[in-house]
């Protein structure tokens, strides 16, 4: 159902940005990811204090028409985010 709806959203000529954590856990954040394909963060996990600080990163910058796979990595988030734009 989720991919439905992004693919509706791509489709609709409105900006957007589409993010993929891997699995979400309780952990403490670490304050580092990694960028990685839909595959492979399905099979990755990432604490949900990282995809909040993902998310205020994205926004940050303005990245937008990306979509973003990721999982919890060793590459700082701001350098992670910037190497997308």
């Amino acid at each position: 159902m989720k991919r439905a709806s992004d693919d509706y959203l791509i489709r609709s000529g409105l900006d957007y940005l589409v993010l993929r954590p891997g699995t979400l856990t309780m952990e403490p954040g670490t304050g580092t990811i990694e960028i990685t394909t839909d595959a492979q963060s399905a099979r990755a996990s990432v604490s949900r204090e990282d995809v909040a600080d993902v998310v205020l990163e994205t926004l940050r910058v303005g990245l937008v028409n990306t979509i973003v796979g990721f999982a919890g990595g060793s590459e700082p988030i701001g350098d992670a985010v910037a190497a997308l734009r």
